[in-house]
């Protein structure tokens, strides 16, 4: 199974970057149910000795922001660029304004994106939609392909919104 949680920490001021991936532990499903059960075997990642539904793992696939340029007035060009063990058939990502990056935890967006939805640089003909949330999928079934190197993905103009403090962080959550 894919990791399905990727935060990427973004500074407005540099492209400083730091990835995590978190999921449950891997586990034997001896039952077949698709749940981890007491009576299964599991691999204690974080070495507390008990079976934890969320913990860093390694990425599947990574996103960062290559780059991101002010026209000033608080709007920005931001390029995105991704790299993937395996081809993916699609993706959403939104960007959060604060450090509470628990799952199911809803936080104000950061940044509201204004123009350039809808292209896709992998060449994957993949539909790209949203202006807070930004979601990505092929009616086809195409896919971006894995990539071992950074590579493409997709140029946005965003804006702020004013929800966020002056100086804080802006997260990527993928």
């Amino acid at each position: 199974m894919n990791k399905i949680k990727l935060i990427v920490s973004l500074i407005l001021v540099s492209n400083f970057l730091l990835s995590v991936c978190s999921g449950p532990e891997p586990f034997f499903d001896s039952d077949g149910n698709g749940f981890w059960t007491a009576n299964e075997s599991y691999t204690d990642l974080n070495g507390n000795g008990q079976y934890d539904y969320s913990v860093q793992l390694q990425c599947d696939a990574e996103f960062k922001i290559n780059s991101i340029e002010s026209y000033g007035g608080g709007q920005y060009r931001v390029d995105i660029y991704y790299k993937s063990s395996e081809s993916m058939g699609g993706y959403q990502f939104k960007f959060r304004s604060d450090d509470d990056l628990t799952l199911g935890v809803h936080n104000p967006d950061a940044l509201q994106v204004t123009g350039n939805v809808g292209g896709d640089l992998t060449g994957a003909g993949l539909t790209v939609s949203g202006t807070s949330t930004i979601l990505a999928f092929s009616f086809s079934g195409q896919t971006i392909p894995a990539s071992d190197n950074w590579a493409p993905l997709l140029s946005l103009n965003v804006e702020e919104t004013g929800d966020y403090n002056n100086g804080s962080q802006v997260y990527l959550t993928a």
